[in-house]
């Protein structure tokens, strides 16, 4: 698990790092690490554009373009403010770099890659229109620190902002790089001096890779081969502020890092000698409906292959003929004991009377798509939520404003996600799990969890619905009854976490083909999910 690190404490870092290193040593440092990841993005040889600012992010994207030029790319640079930072611009025009006063958006689909290199952590501002435009144009984009228009501490996308493919960033992570799904893959490398050479060639630039991650295969999930660690900077961990590694300037919690890749270690479901059919835990799922139908089987799907739990579904025989394993139940009052619920997936808007029965009877309960938008519609919900011991609530982007908005009143997007689902944690006295590229786990009392995906391969139909029937076995599994109070929101948060790494995992697995890697289907993410759990429960068997 890794913290995220503050503008303050990055700037006090380098200041702390150029007292210690020859002049542009350092940005050159950065600008290697830069070439070596756009190398990983395309193929050789082929042409590379550098949008360039003119402080010291531009200065590393010059420098970058300098060491590509050497290593036989064509590349061509813009400077995006009619300036630059003057060494690094002599040295890319020494090495044979062609510098264009205008952005000649015709042939902008002629570059393989487009390297942002604009602002750095000053980039919370809008790109211009020109820029916009070209961006836009772009096959990939690499970031530098940050993509331009993306707030370094909050992650809130100013409009127009890049959408980066991959962004590198260095010695450690900044919030945004949790919170901002603009980021793309995130790459970090290490600044700490070790002679790395300022010039170098294909074979060299291939042989230096010391990055954490592929960013070309698109998948971090799925790259099982690289470990999932990252390098530290001492410099940041002992940089003289007095923001500490690991907090976002606010009130609302500590925000940490889990990559999915990086659960090689989860708690493993498997059962034991002593285990039976009910010592796994039980769920039960209110999911699916005559017009959803989809929706409870592959709730029910995901309940399934996560653990040995048993899965009891209420009012769906439908579930049943798809999964014979399910017990049928014909209402919530004739189902028998559960140590989770989940309600929701596909099950209407009219099911605000069952989600009231579920949450009387106090056990943790996972409230899905139609039960969030009853949620944010019904006061009497909200109520019973905030009385109740352990509810979860999982919204995608647009519930999540909706549920947020009926609570307070208005929604705020400038705070950022961290903040406002901390906030709704708290006010509703639960956990909030908000769904994206990269997740926010936000718990009551106060704690913040962010899970990179690494893939995006979920964004398909019922992925959601699959992701909840896990959430809800997790949770039965991890018999939190059992947890000591003081333990228990800890432990609901590492099951989250846990919960949406498989699911990243299964999406990943689920994509790739023979061939390569393809879109894929909800219910091929549900049937890859025991290989998943496999992979990420090797280390423990």
């Amino acid at each position: 698990m890794e913290s995220y690190y503050s503008v303050p404490t990055v700037r006090a870092a380098e200041k702390a790092l150029l007292a210690a290193t020859a002049p542009e040593q350092l940005m050159r440092l950065a600008a290697h690490a830069v070439a070596r990841a756009a190398v990983q993005m395309v193929s050789p040889g082929a042409p590379i554009l550098i949008v360039a600012g003119p402080g010291g992010n531009g200065g590393d994207g010059l420098y970058a373009g300098a060491f590509l030029l050497g290593a036989g790319y064509s590349v061509d640079a813009v400077l995006a403010a009619n300036a630059a930072h003057a060494p690094a611009l002599e040295a890319f025009k020494l090495a044979g770099g062609s510098v264009r006063e205008e952005p000649d958006f015709e042939s902008v689909a002629s570059y393989a890659l487009i390297i942002d290199a604009v602002a750095g952590l000053g980039a919370g501002r809008a790109i211009s229109a020109a820029h916009d435009d070209l961006f836009r144009q772009a096959k990939h984009i690499l970031s530098v620190d940050v993509p331009s228009g993306i707030n370094a501490e909050t992650g809130v996308a100013a409009s127009p902002c890049v959408h980066a493919d991959a962004t590198i960033t260095f010695g450690g992570l900044r919030p945004a790089h949790a919170l901002a799904p603009e980021c793309g893959e995130i790459v970090i490398a290490d600044l700490t001096p070790r002679g790395a050479p300022y010039s170098f060639s294909e074979e060299l630039l291939h042989r230096s890779w010391e990055l954490t991650t592929r960013i070309a295969s698109g998948i971090l999930a799925a790259e099982q081969s690289l470990p999932p660690r990252f390098t530290w900077n001492e410099a940041l961990e002992n940089a003289p502020t007095d923001t500490a590694a690991g907090h976002i300037d606010t009130e609302e919690g500590t925000l940490r890092l889990r990559p999915a890749a990086s659960f090689h270690d989860i708690y493993d479901p498997t059962p034991g000698p002593a285990d039976d059919k009910y010592s796994g835990g039980v769920v039960a799922l209110c999911a699916g409906s005559k017009s959803y139908a989809g929706a409870g089987i592959l709730c029910a799907s995901g309940a399934l292959r996560a653990t040995p739990s048993m899965v009891r579904i209420i009012g769906r025989r439908d579930v049943v003929h798809a999964h014979p394993e399910v017990v049928y139940h014909e209402d919530v009052a004739s189902a028998g004991r559960a140590q989770a619920w989940v309600v929701g997936p596909g099950r209407g808007l009219k099911c605000a009377a069952e989600i009231l029965q579920v949450l009387m009877k106090g056990q943790p309960t996972v409230l899905d798509a139609d039960a969030l938008t009853v949620l944010a519609d019904n006061k009497a919900v909200r109520k019973a939520v905030r009385n109740h011991p352990l509810v979860v609530l999982t919204p995608h982007a647009g519930e999540f404003e909706r549920i947020y908005s009926a609570v307070f009143g208005s929604y705020e997007p400038s705070r950022g996600r961290a903040v406002l689902a901390q906030q709704l944690a708290e006010e509703l006295s639960c956990f909030v799990l908000l769904k994206g590229r990269k997740t926010i786990l936000a718990g009551y009392p106060r704690m913040l969890l962010a899970v990179d995906a690494g893939n995006s391969y979920a964004a398909t139909p019922g992925s959601g619905d699959v992701l909840a029937g896990i959430i809800g076995a997790w949770l039965a599994h991890a018999n939190l009854e059992h947890t000591r109070p003081e333990d228990r929101a800890l432990a609901v948060i590492d099951a989250l976490g846990e919960a949406v790494a498989i699911h990243a995992h299964a999406a990943a697995i689920a994509a790739a083909t023979p061939e390569g890697l393809a879109p894929t289907t909800a219910s091929e993410i549900a049937r890859s999910i025991p290989t998943a759990i496999a992979r990420l429960t090797a280390t423990r068997r």
